[in-house]
């Protein structure tokens, strides 16, 4: 039996609730030269046994099982176990579009692109929203094949913060052989593991085939519901791979450095955001939080240092949205910092009830 052309890799932890789904849309694939790998991450639920079934209905179907180590480690076992001349990447709570491997290779064929990007849907409970939510990203405003150096000059900067391109490792067909020249790290992180994979893997790809149809389904509303305890140490890992890809901007280096620095403010915010959800605590425990996270994490005093280097050039970007947190962040202002973080927690609830609203009475 020869090799498959495509294998599809899903990374399975507690998926039980929506894993039949997803299975059923990679198996019924018009394009049936696939090999599908299930890596069970220690799941504690049911989905072992769901991948089990899968295997026995169809030989395609391959069961990986492994402890838990997160999305990063899953995927990097699922490529080392794959035969397939191209990879695509499935979460387990999403859906594949009938066609998505069919019409992926298609292009990579035609192109001979390392990687093929596509857009998607989103879907909220029973509804598939047809607009893509990547729709109004310059890159899908047309189908367009990017050498290397005009990709990296118009796209490589979402990877900085400033986002025009989808960093997900979902949404992509990849050639198999883009990891082998590449080899991306392989570290067991909860929080941007995709980002710091193409972070890796884009810098090696001579050819980008972008296209503006939607072959993903993503389901919306399964953000975090936990504290995450990593979360700044798994940020640390993202920082240190993007300061280190920044000399790859070429003449964009210093544009990239600030996108750079301005997340990491962005991050103190998400993570106050964290704190107040997740944790429940009052003001001035998560004042001393702050206070003590800023200290111990060398990327958040870089920051502070580049920001007090450049003050001159953050006087001229007062019109920044981000202009208020930046100025917060370079005083340690960690009550204005609280206050923020709780404003935008409460914008968040009602925004998320609209997009509610939208979708049944549109």
């Amino acid at each position: 039996m020869s090799d498959p052309i495509v294998s599809i890799i899903v990374p399975v932890y507690n998926a039980e609730k929506y894993l039949k789904q997803c299975l059923r849309s990679i198996v019924s694939q018009t394009y049936a030269d696939i090999e599908v790998i299930l890596v069970n991450d220690g799941s504690t639920d049911r989905s072992l046994e769901i991948c089990e079934k899968a295997a026995k209905k169809d030989p395609r179907v391959i069961v990986i099982s492994k402890q838990n180590e997160g999305c990063c480690m899953a995927r990097h076992t699922g490529i080392a176990h794959s035969k397939g001349q191209f990879i695509l990447f499935c979460d387990a709570d999403d859906l594949l579009e009938a066609r998505t491997a069919e019409i992926a290779v298609s292009r990579a064929n035609q192109s001979g692109a390392d990687i093929v990007v596509f857009s998607m849907f989103k879907k909220i409970g029973p509804f598939k929203l047809k607009k893509s939510k990547t729709r109004n990203r310059s890159c899908f405003a047309e189908e367009r094949v990017y050498d290397h150096r005009e990709f990296m000059q118009t796209f490589f900067r979402s990877f900085f913060g400033i986002t025009n391109f989808p960093v997900t490792l979902w949404g992509k067909l990849y050639r198999k052989d883009l990891f082998d020249r590449a080899k991306p790290e392989a570290k067991p992180i909860f929080f941007g593991e995709d980002l710091i994979m193409n972070i890796q893997l884009l810098p090696f790809a001579e050819k980008i085939h972008i296209i503006p149809h939607a072959l993903y389904c993503y389901r919306a509303g399964g953000g975090t519901t936990k504290f995450n305890a990593r979360f700044l140490e798994d940020y640390s890992v993202v920082k240190k791979h993007q300061i280190e890809s920044v000399s790859l901007a070429e003449e964009k280096k210093e544009e990239f450095l600030w996108s750079c620095h301005v997340e990491t403010v962005n991050i103190l915010f998400t993570f106050c955001g964290m704190i107040i959800k997740f944790l429940k605590k009052n003001r001035q425990e998560t004042l001393l939080m702050l206070e003590g996270y800023f200290n111990q994490y060398a990327f958040f005093t870089e920051a502070h240092r580049f920001f007090s280097e450049n003050a001159a050039k953050l006087t001229g970007a007062k019109k920044l949205w981000c202009f208020d947190r930046i100025e917060r962040y370079m005083a340690k202002d960690f009550e204005s910092i609280y206050d923020m973080a709780v404003c935008f927690e409460k914008k968040q609830k009602w925004l998320c009830l609209q997009r509610i609203f939208r979708v049944f009475f549109k």
